[in-house]
């Protein structure tokens, strides 16, 4: 049906987000690939993602006229992996959407009351799945000099859960808090109250949260693996995502060292501001139009 409508009502251009192009020859289509993790990380997808990446993907690159990523770190990935001249793969970035800023104290502390979490925590968002190595955050926690709990804001994920027995062999779990997943407006309450953002991902296409934590004015600790050091710049402690005492060194800093918080406050928001949806939304119609022959 998506082959005949394309067919018969002479689009300019067709946009598809999914995890491959779609089939359709008689409209140019522009493919946005946000990570290659389904190749380099398949371990920490379920089977069935595996499975149908496998099957449909690299079949149907050739229907993508062009591609755009998120990143210029993936946009290497995808021309030197997938062999795609660089004119035909564009790296736009992501941004903070405009809701995320600093939360008044009082607002953000009854929040906090609300959802039965601590006063002073360390703050991770994301789905609880593998790539997001939540185990050396485990394994960090009880070498880290200052006994700080951790909230876990975000759906569940899939894979094995061996970070959370981890937690329990350790008699961690009362310091670990989950909330699943949270609206826009309580997440940007936990950013603004949070001593800092940690996130130790093993493989990111951009890294959203980082950028989401900075607007909020909440110092960022975040793995130097991937494009996350693309994205976060000199505004954020990068960690080794394989080095437990790395990540341990930097919570320790970060909550020992309230200048340290405030200077990282200060080049998180000035890092945040450099990115935005409107021109995420120019680069991309750039784009369209380059493709479908209206520039």
């Amino acid at each position: 049906r998506l082959r005949q409508c394309a067919k018969s009502n002479g689009f300019h251009v067709y946009h598809e987000t999914d995890h491959t192009p779609a089939a359709i020859k008689d409209v140019p289509q522009v493919f946005t690939l946000y990570d290659l993790s389904l190749m380099k990380y398949r371990e920490t997808h379920p089977r069935a993602r595996v499975w149908f990446s496998d099957v449909f993907f690299k079949r149907r690159m050739k229907y993508a006229a062009h591609v755009i990523t998120i990143s210029d770190f993936v946009r290497s990935e995808i021309c030197d992996d997938l062999h795609l001249d660089r004119e035909k793969v564009t790296a736009i970035p992501l941004a903070p959407a405009p809701f995320f800023f600093p939360r008044d104290r009082v607002k953000a502390r009854g929040v906090i009351k609300e959802l039965g979490l601590p006063k002073e925590f360390l703050l991770f968002v994301g789905t609880l799945e593998p790539r997001k190595n939540l185990s050396l955050l485990v394994k960090a926690l009880p070498v880290c000099e200052h006994d700080v709990p951790i909230v876990l804001a975000g759906w569940d994920g899939w894979g094995d859960d061996a970070w959370l027995k981890a937690a329990e062999t350790q008699g961690l779990r009362n310091r670990i808090f989950t909330t699943g997943y949270v609206d826009e407006e309580t997440l940007a309450c936990l950013y603004s109250s949070a001593l800092a953002l940690v996130f130790p991902s093993l493989y990111e296409g951009f890294g959203l949260p980082v950028l989401e934590a900075m607007a909020c004015g909440c110092p960022v600790i975040c793995s130097n693996a991937a494009s996350l050091p693309e994205v976060a710049g000199d505004a954020a402690l990068l960690i080794d995502p394989f080095q437990v005492e790395d990540l341990a060194a930097a919570v320790d800093k970060v909550v020992g060292d309230p200048a340290l918080r405030e200077e990282l406050i200060r080049k998180g928001l000035l890092r945040s501001a450099q990115f935005s949806w409107e021109r995420t939304a120019k680069q991309t119609l750039a784009v369209f139009r380059a493709v479908s022959g209206q520039d």
